[in-house]
């Protein structure tokens, strides 16, 4: 299925602002390795927040599996997509100097796993 530019982009706009802040809001809680309680907790909020109710949290390891129900038309047709992303901080000092800045002494988000998460969470509108 071929999507139009035009039509990315519309979605593109409307959805940046929430993009954005779902960026900002992650990026200043930087969280390590396997133990990501606050970031778990943003995701799972975001997917609530558009009405995604079947919501597996991980045990062992902070992930989180959501279950989100297509609306195919076609008869027979079934469809299966699975998302990733990464979400654990590095053990870095953060020296920007922005309103997001890391509030985690020692910590930060220095790759892209913040816009990562970000898109996700926009994906989901």
């Amino acid at each position: 299925m071929d999507v139009p530019y035009e039509t990315i982009k519309a979605i593109s706009q409307r959805i940046s602002s929430q993009t954005i802040e779902n960026r900002r809001t992650l990026h200043k809680i930087p969280e390590l390795e396997l133990h990501l309680p606050e970031t778990q907790a943003v995701i799972v909020a975001q997917l609530q927040r558009i009405g995604i109710t079947n919501i597996t949290l991980g045990k062992e390891l902070t992930s989180v599996v959501a279950d989100i129900q297509g609306t195919s038309t076609t008869a027979g047709t079934v469809r299966c997509v699975a998302l990733r992303s990464d979400m654990d901080a590095l053990p870095l000092t953060e020296t920007n100097d922005c309103d997001f800045i890391s509030t985690h002494t020692g910590r930060m988000h220095g790759m892209l796993f913040t816009v990562y998460s970000a898109n996700f969470c926009s994906m989901w509108t």
